[in-house]
């Protein structure tokens, strides 16, 4: 009998024996917790799905009737069975609704946690991390932004980019989450500007505000009303960014941690804005979690795993 048997990386997603529950599936499972209402993590057409209230409603607003057969919503710091494992969801810092997911095993007195995707970065849309109150065993951490020491500071990013441009902004941001996150910033850093939304970012942006989210002033985007304004930004899904590469109205940028410059040619600046931790921030996280292992999923670990190891935590790549 081997540690953490009970628990098996697929294809699929993590899935959890005792519990006949997977984590973050990558497609329709019979029993899912979903860490967070992005796709990546929450397919369409799930049987049973536990997440956090927000996470749910998030997911029936870009799924509708496909977002669970059914959905079961658990709030921060409540402990449910699953089968034979207890969970508990903790805040992760990543978006509204994001959670770490802890998983005990009282049989073995094992506990996991799940780390979904999370940031340590202050952020006014969604809780705050929130480290577990016990003994984790075995993290299993993502990685997505491993060989990248640090992000930028959010509000210095957009106050640099704000002042260079003279015209109205053109701001891709993911439709749920970042483009929540970038209308707050936004109305911190300059709130005389006004922000014009996609309509496909709306559903998301009213959530947000039935969750008690406080977004700041915007308003539909109408190509009438936003001709006699001379100055604003305007939020837009990354899949309608193409479309604007010959329009020299707008001051062009993609809100991401990621240097989109090198796919979009015709941006005009680089706003370095992520909801993912760093590597320095996750050897802090780590540190602070002290687990026994740790198992990196969805990134870049190539540099975290020896950073672990000369620390004396086993660590693989998953």
């Amino acid at each position: 009998m081997r540690p953490f048997d009970w628990i098996e990386p697929t294809d699929i997603g993590f899935f959890c024996r005792p519990g006949t529950f997977y984590l973050d599936p990558k497609r329709s499972v019979p029993r899912a917790v979903a860490s967070h209402a992005h796709a990546d993590h929450y397919p369409s057409r799930l049987g049973e799905v536990h997440g956090h209230p927000a996470t749910l409603a998030l997911a029936k607003a870009r799924y509708r009737s496909q977002a669970g057969r059914v959905t079961v919503p658990h709030g921060y710091h409540e402990t449910f069975a699953l089968g034979d494992l207890e969970v508990t969801l903790l805040p992760a810092g990543h978006m509204l609704g994001s959670c770490q997911v802890m998983v005990h095993y009282p049989k073995r007195d094992e506990t996991l946690l799940y780390s979904g995707d999370f940031a340590l970065q202050p952020n006014a849309t969604c809780a705050p991390l929130v480290y577990p109150d016990r003994k984790v065993d075995l993290l299993i951490c993502e990685s997505t932004f491993g060989k990248k020491e640090l992000h930028a500071t959010p509000e210095e990013s957009l106050a640099k980019v704000l002042e260079k441009s003279r015209l109205p902004m053109l701001v891709a941001a993911y439709s749920m989450g970042k483009a929540q996150r970038m209308n707050a910033l936004l109305q911190k850093v300059d709130p005389d500007l006004p922000v014009f939304v996609h309509r496909v970012i709306l559903p998301f942006h009213r959530v947000y505000e039935e969750q008690g989210i406080e977004l700041g002033n915007y308003a539909p985007y109408h190509r009438k009303t936003a001709k006699f304004t001379s100055r604003y930004a305007y939020l837009i899904p990354p899949r309608a960014l193409s479309s604007y590469q010959n329009d020299i109205r707008y001051h062009r940028v993609f809100a991401s941690g990621w240097n989109q410059k090198k796919k979009y040619y015709f941006l005009e600046d680089r706003l370095d804005i992520s909801d993912h931790a760093a590597a320095h921030e996750i050897q802090a996280y780590i540190e602070r979690v002290a687990p026994q292992e740790v198992w990196f999923w969805h990134g870049y670990p190539e540099e975290l795993i020896p950073w672990c190891e000369a620390r004396g935590i086993r660590a693989k790549e998953v």
